[in-house]
């Protein structure tokens, strides 16, 4: 198979602020986003050498552009656009993949290899791979895998605990950041209908980075800190599948640290409990039609957060009408680099009930779903407001929602 994609994600804005002084008729707005734009090909091909052996391999060439940290000022007699530039990254990987069969046993061995280019210097990576499965009997199955991953880019909010959004940049050193994984499976086909599992897994990382100075960072490839991370945990699961019935259950114990200038904390999406629960019940089924009422229900531990408890007064921007009005004298919040809290935890329950019919040509799709049923209040933010009281700012406390899809 062979496709060609592009990628705009022109819409990613995560500051938008609009001032009206309080003296005078003149208003403010303000733009903060980040911009990032892709043109790829791939090219999958797999090939049957024998009845126990099958070989993939394929091709990757990608051209992305990123544009972090975009301002845009507007007034009535102001419209000022600045950013940190325009950044290029080129990727062409190649991969081969080999699978074998033989007595309840499945051996598959791969290798990656990729070019990464910033313009100002190219990056080659080899990332081997290896899993092995065996079947014991009818009912079990053991699964054991190491595999090694690599990335050219760098999120800029890293270790930003208060922005609950990632952006990337190409990488600026000599290495870009690598994992390598192992893990370890056990799947059980004993029960009629039902499917239970286990996986546990330990991830070790290197060449990490924490981008302390953007600007500099993109400018001249300083002011930056290297570090390195580990993640692991395990995961159980139960499925069941009858008729017009399905679901699962999983429950995930897992950590995910950083380590930079001898520092050690929790990673910015570190959640160490995770329970997940979906049920599916098709109520009609014909030919031409299909009707399935589905929940979803989601927990899991708050994300490490960085809340304020140090403010200081603002020293004021002249580039606002009279020199510094009273709103650049407002205090402002000193928020640590590493976390000292966490958000509550997270719950959240959703019903769906979709409607499929088969048309003449194609087929259309109804969805009425109802996000946030119980109306948990799930933090997005904690902030402390001039009174010393900390306050949560929440998303989505409960929303109805409708869609419709035409296939052709």
């Amino acid at each position: 198979s062979t496709s060609l994609y592009y990628t705009n994600l022109n819409k990613f804005d995560y500051s938008n602020q609009k001032i009206t002084f309080n003296n005078q008729k003149a208003i403010h707005k303000f733009k903060n986003y980040s911009k990032m734009y892709e043109f790829g090909l791939r090219t999958n091909l797999e090939q049957y050498i024998t009845t126990n052996n099958t070989l993939q391999y394929g091709i990757n060439l990608s051209s992305q552009e990123y544009q972090p940290e975009q301002y845009s000022i507007k007034s009535a007699d102001t419209n000022l656009k600045y950013g940190a530039g325009s950044y290029r990254l080129w990727t062409a990987s190649v991969y081969v993949y080999n699978e074998f069969k033989k007595n309840g046993w499945i051996l598959g061995t791969g290798l990656r290899s990729s070019l990464y280019n910033n313009t100002d210097r190219s990056v080659f990576t080899l990332e081997p791979r290896i899993n092995l499965t065996k079947f014991l009997g009818r009912a079990d199955k053991l699964m054991l895998a190491y595999d090694r991953t690599s990335q050219p880019t760098h999120s800029i909010y890293e270790t930003n605990y208060n922005m609950q959004s990632d952006f990337w940049v190409p990488f600026k050193e000599k290495n870009v950041p690598t994992a390598d994984q192992l893990s370890l499976g056990w799947k059980n086909f004993a029960l009629t209908n039902w499917e239970l599992s286990i996986e546990a897994y330990y991830r070790k990382m290197k060449n990490l980075i924490r981008i302390n100075n953007l600007e500099n960072y993109l400018d001249a490839g300083i002011d930056y800190s290297k570090g390195t991370g580990d993640a692991y945990g395990m995961e159980f699961m139960v499925q069941y599948n009858k008729n017009r019935f399905s679901g699962w259950f999983s429950y995930t114990i897992s950590k995910s640290e950083r380590k930079f200038e001898g520092k050690k904390y929790p990673f910015k999406y570190d959640s160490p409990n995770q329970i997940n629960l979906f049920l599916s019940l098709t109520t009609k089924k014909t030919a031409t039609k299909t009707q399935r009422l589905s929940m979803n229900l989601q927990y899991k531990t708050g994300y490490p957060y960085a809340v304020s408890n140090v403010s200081y007064p603002s020293i004021g921007l002249p580039m606002f009408p009279n020199g510094y009005p009273d709103i650049n004298t407002s205090i402002v919040k000193y928020i640590p680099q590493e976390p000292n809290t966490r958000l509550k935890d997270y719950f959240r329950i959703d019903l769906n009930y979709t409607m499929e019919k088969k048309l003449k040509h194609g087929s259309r799709i109804w969805q009425f779903s109802l996000l946030n049923v119980t109306g948990h209040k799930n933090p997005y933010s904690i902030y402390r407001n001039n009174s010393g009281q900390y306050k949560a700012f929440v998303l989505i406390p409960f929303m109805p929602s409708f869609s419709y899809t035409r296939y052709f």
